[in-house]
């Protein structure tokens, strides 16, 4: 089963990442004004879930450094002021480094966390406009870590984009009612057994989706960029980004 979510590029969702956190936080965000709260209620309430989150899990430093990546883009989308935010990023990373410089070399969830965070930051608002403010999040994540990627695993998933699209709506959904499911268990056990069946539906149409695009020939292909070709293609990517806001 992890090689097929490896496969298909949906990994994030079963690691604790500045990805995942990201994408969960953005869903979330938008869920929570879609029934009746306010930009900022709903910032504040996914910001100390976030905290909580961190808290609960034992505040490791993967989970820290993945919760200051989510807050930072969803400080970002609050703010709305991308040069700003760039520069709290630098900030966090170069204060994280001087804790611990070898993550920035040997570290491969401390580069994807940075560069998915810049992707979420800098890209997702020039997808925004085109494909909606969840698909613009994984596309922009993905796009950004994908010369990475390739650099470091010689791998390219074809149908990442596409799982993605199937599975990310349904994950905010499973976490909010997995954790109901866990509350309502300690006042009523049955009820929450009941929650927690209807949740694993959910995760059976996460995993059914998973195998079946997983299990084809053509999910992934074996492509390596070297060094140089992934220092190049950021290049590249840095000034379409700066000669779009430039434009605009």
């Amino acid at each position: 089963m992890l090689d097929d979510f490896s496969l298909v590029g949906i990994t994030h969702i079963i690691a604790i990442s500045g990805y995942n956190i990201s994408i969960i936080a953005v869903v979330l965000m938008n869920v929570l004004i879609l029934v009746g709260l306010w930009r900022q209620q709903a910032f504040w309430v996914v910001l100390i879930s976030i905290f909580l989150f961190v808290i609960f899990t034992g505040a490791s430093a993967s989970v820290v450094r993945a919760g200051i990546m989510g807050g930072l883009v969803l400080l970002a989308s609050q703010l709305g002021r991308l040069s700003r935010i760039g520069n709290i990023l630098v900030f966090t990373a170069a204060l994280m480094l001087l804790f611990n410089p070898f993550v920035l070399v040997w570290d491969a969830g401390f580069q994807l966390s940075f560069l998915a965070t810049l992707g979420l930051i800098f890209l997702a608002p020039l997808l925004k406009k085109y494909y909606g403010e969840i698909l613009s999040a994984t596309l922009s994540a993905i796009i950004a870590t994908l010369p990475f990627v390739l650099f470091q695993f010689g791998r390219l998933s074809i149908v990442a984009p596409l799982v993605n699209i199937l599975i990310l709506w349904i994950i905010p959904w499973l976490m909010l009612f997995g954790f109901l499911a866990i509350a309502i268990s300690a006042i009523f056990y049955p009820l929450g057994q009941v929650i927690a069946w209807v949740i694993g539906l959910g995760l059976q149409y996460v995993i059914i989706i998973a195998k079946w695009f997983g299990s084809k020939d053509w999910s992934a292909v074996e492509i390596s960029l070297p060094w140089w070709g992934m220092v190049l293609t950021y290049i590249v990517m840095v000034v379409l980004i700066i000669n779009f806001f430039k434009k605009a």
